[in-house]
């Protein structure tokens, strides 16, 4: 079973051109005023923040996979979508979930304890509706968040071992 969230990219844009305004009105301040550097500096950290946002929200998009339920495995991987590029970037066993449940304003993230990794598999901006992963490796408590939709978190759960 695999699942990819619907993309909106439109705010992505509009955020990475407001970016990309911001940097344009830096440098033509910085031919008028003696704080040179300082505007610069500015233009270039907007420059950065609108590629970074494009790069992330708008060119690349990710793909949830489980297993076959009669497989000998029962993993979960995220694969990350760039053109026509696609990389692995995440692969659990479902047996280490320890937690599952939808983010809300008011979650508690260390109910689990502490987590010592997390991992943000979104593709938008904000998203209507995530789900909050906790997973148990060895010593470690990882977090993942996807951008799923109810039925998706619903064959988590059954496949799940530890819930």
């Amino acid at each position: 079973m695999s699942y990819s969230p619907e993309q909106h990219k439109k705010n992505a844009y509009i955020l990475s051109l407001l970016f990309f305004i911001a940097a344009f009105t830096a440098l033509f301040t910085a031919s008028l005023t003696p704080a040179r550097a300082l505007m610069q500096l500015i233009a270039v950290g907007c420059i950065t923040g609108g590629i970074f946002i494009l790069a992330r929200y708008a060119l690349q998009t990710f793909v949830y996979r489980l297993d076959d339920a009669d497989s000998e495995t029962n993993d979960l991987t995220v694969h990350r979508i760039q053109g026509k590029r696609s990389t692995a970037v995440c692969r659990l066993s479902l047996a280490g979930l320890i937690g599952l449940e939808k983010k809300t304003d008011t979650t508690d993230l260390t109910k689990h304890g502490k987590i010592t990794s997390r991992h943000h598999y979104t593709v938008n901006l904000s998203p209507a509706s995530t789900y909050l992963l906790y997973f148990k490796e060895q010593d470690s408590l990882l977090l993942i968040q996807l951008e799923c939709n109810d039925a998706f978190a619903d064959a988590i759960r059954r496949r799940a071992t530890g819930l």
